[in-house]
C-alpha cells in the first residue's frame, strides 16, 4: 500500500523472476482495500502518521477489491496459492486487551471488523 502502480509492477517482476528461477512462495501481508481513513482524535493533531499516509498516498495505493489484487498478481504472473486464515479467538492475550478497552473503542473495533479489509496471500509464479 505504500507503492505505486508501476513501483508494484516492478517489485512484482523481480519476485516473479526469482520465483520461477528458483521456485517457492511470495507470502505478502499487504493487500489492502481502499477504504477511507478513520476519523481520529490521534491522527486529526496533524501528527507525523497522517502526514505519511497523506504523503505516500496510501489510500490510493490500496485495491478496490480482493478482486482487482488477485487479477493485478495475475497480470504480473503471480497466482494465489493459499490464503491465511487467522484465528484471533486463539490468541492469549486477546481477553486481556478486550477487558481493557472502553465501550466506545469495543464499538469502533466492532464497526471496522464487519467487512474484511486485508488479507495475507501465498503466491507462486503462474503463467503470464
Amino acid at each position: 500500500m505504500y507503492l505505486g502502480m508501476e513501483e508494484k509492477r516492478q517489485l512484482c517482476r523481480q519476485i516473479r523472476g526469482v520465483l520461477a528461477e528458483r521456485g517457492g512462495y511470495w507470502i505478502t501481508a499487504d493487500v489492502y482495500l481502499r477504504r477511507d481513513l478513520p476519523e481520529d482524535e490521534e491522527l486529526s493533531r496533524g501528527d507525523t502518521l497522517r502526514e505519511f499516509l497523506e504523503q505516500h498516498k496510501v489510500k490510493d495505493n490500496m485495491f478496490g477489491s480482493f478482486e482487482e489484487a488477485e487479477a493485478f498478481f495475475a497480470s504480473e504472473g503471480l497466482v494465489i496459492d493459499k490464503e491465511f486464515e487467522p484465528d484471533y479467538m486463539s490468541l492469549g492475550s486477546l481477553p486481556h486487551f478486550l477487558g481493557s478497552c472502553s465501550p466506545e473503542l469495543l464499538q469502533r473495533l466492532r464497526a471496522n471488523m464487519s467487512g474484511k479489509m486485508h488479507t495475507t496471500w501465498r503466491l507462486k509464479a503462474g503463467g503470464k
